[in-house]
């Protein structure tokens, strides 16, 4: 049986965007803007990956 590539290759990209949810990366500023309101120590900031 050979294996269709080009259709596993879509069902990949397709389960990794439904477990990568894009509004995360798209809304940071604005979540540690929120997070940081107020604070009085050192502010959040996202951690290098």
């Amino acid at each position: 049986m050979a294996i269709n590539w080009r259709d596993t290759d879509e069902r990949l990209i397709r389960r990794g965007e439904r477990i990568l949810e894009l509004s995360l990366v798209e809304n940071c500023q604005a979540e540690l803007d929120a997070m940081n309101h107020g604070k009085e120590s050192h502010p959040y900031k996202p951690t290098p990956t």
